[in-house]
């Protein structure tokens, strides 16, 4: 992989010639793809079985077309129609990945549209895992230029999400580097996604996945056949960058490009709540772990990064998705009941009255170091004021799952594992997983079932 040296003014340009250069990922890149396969399919699985996820998948089997590619609710579909539903059903449970650097959930929008191609042109392993580092290498860059002041307004995943769909499609189709500056430019020019639907908790959020997965397949699918796009798509005067982003920051889009892979940052989640409240998720969790009990709580202060804040801080949550992004009901939850998983979102634990009262007594503020540090670190600080008059604290600088806390192979399998148990069989766990981990060997993608045992047509 060479490195690349560009001024910023012909930013898209430059990411189009890397991503069209050849890739030879390094073992410990190689290694990384394949946990990001793995751990998008386990959220993939789940979110089959919730709303969203049921009727993204009914709908793109019921479009029609070709069966070229396969839904993870167990049936195959045309590949836009199966990148759109699967990127909608892995980010259904938010325990999907999380670039922290670039805030950006890049397997659920990357993966979706690398599969769905990888399967159409029935590619090799090696070549899925190439296109899927190049995807998540272009969508944090993207992010990563377009920063917190985009972020206030456009949810990243979706808008930068079309550039690294359309970039890990560049990859597996072959593009030339015209052509994948085509693929750019049409993706780019149809980014979108607001993060109103916060507001009243309505499944918005997973549609900018599936949506920036499909667009990132359709743009790289026109671009071979000579559809043109914006060159300047990025950096122009009436680009991403000046239109959503203030202007952001250029230089990010092609600094180091080619001296290493953004997914060899990447985190995983092991909470099923918004990334932003998972450091004082566990920093509740190991107040509970030092044997605090929630009868002994008077109140509870978390003070972290002005994001988290903006992004989490719901106070009366009236429905389980609303509640992933309630700050004060997780950390409720993680004193209460010592983990905050999908068991947790349910109708039932929403209307418990003593979880209600715990979490009307956690407070939040913003800590002007927690957000000065953000977003390369994501921290909080986790203050309990006991009925006695003690005081119990908690501080937090990165969340377990980031690369300087990581996760184990077995924490992820484990997880795998839990996640995938109402789609899959032990023994196709098993399969599948060891698919996975051989999947650089594989001459071609569709040798690997995907989909679920169930087939699902409700």
């Amino acid at each position: 992989m060479a490195s690349v040296h560009a001024p910023a003014s012909h930013a898209t340009r430059a990411l189009a010639e890397w991503v069209a250069s050849p890739h030879s990922l390094p073992e410990l890149t190689t290694t990384m793809a394949k946990r990001c396969v793995l751990d998008w399919l386990g959220a993939g699985y789940a979110g089959c079985d919730t709303p969203a996820g049921r009727i993204a998948t009914r709908l793109a089997a019921a479009l029609g077309g070709p069966e070229e590619s396969t839904l993870l609710g167990g049936r195959r579909a045309g590949c836009t129609a199966a990148a759109m539903a699967n990127g909608i059903t892995s980010h259904a449970v938010e325990m999907d990945d999380l670039h922290r650097p670039s805030v950006m959930h890049l397997g659920t929008v990357t993966i979706p549209a690398a599969l769905a191609l990888g399967e159409r042109e029935h590619c090799t392993g090696r070549r899925l895992l190439e296109a899927i580092a190049c995807g998540y290498e272009v969508g944090a860059r993207v992010a990563e230029a377009c920063g917190v002041a985009h972020y206030r307004f456009w949810h990243v995943t979706g808008t930068a999400g079309t550039f690294a769909a359309a970039g890990a499609g560049a990859v597996i189709l072959g593009l030339s580097p015209q052509q994948t500056r085509d693929a750019l430019g049409s993706a780019g020019t149809m980014a979108a996604g607001l993060w109103e639907f916060l507001a009243d908790g309505t499944m918005s959020k997973t549609l900018h996945a599936g949506r920036a997965a499909e667009t990132g397949v359709l743009s790289a699918l026109l671009a071979r056949d000579g559809f043109t796009g914006s060159g300047t798509i990025l950096e122009g005067e009436k680009g991403i960058l000046r239109a959503m982003a203030g202007g952001g920051t250029p230089a990010r889009l092609t600094d180091g490009l080619g001296e290493g892979y953004r997914i060899d940052e990447n985190s995983f989640k092991l909470h099923a709540a918004c990334g932003h409240i998972h450091p004082a998720i566990d920093a509740a969790l190991e107040l509970r772990r030092r044997g605090l009990r929630t009868d002994e709580i008077a109140r509870v202060h978390v003070r972290t990064f002005r994001v988290a804040i903006e992004v989490t801080g719901i106070p009366n949550p009236q429905n389980p998705y609303q509640a992933k992004f309630s700050l004060p009901f997780c950390v409720a939850l993680a004193l209460a009941r010592g983990r905050v998983g999908l068991g947790e979102f349910t109708t039932d634990t929403l209307a418990d009255p003593a979880l209600r009262a715990l979490a009307d007594r956690v407070t939040y503020a913003e800590d002007g170091g927690r957000t000065a540090a953000y977003p390369d670190r994501w921290g909080a600080i986790v203050e309990v004021q006991g009925k006695r008059g003690d005081r119990h604290e908690v501080r937090v600088d990165t969340p377990r799952g980031s690369p300087d806390n990581p996760a184990t192979d077995e924490e992820l399998l484990d997880k795998f594992t839990a996640l995938s148990a109402s789609r899959l069989s032990a023994e196709r766990r098993a399969r599948v997983a060891e698919a996975i981990g051989a999947i650089d060997q594989a001459s071609d993608v569709t040798a690997i079932s995907w989909g679920s045992d169930a087939d699902d047509r409700r």
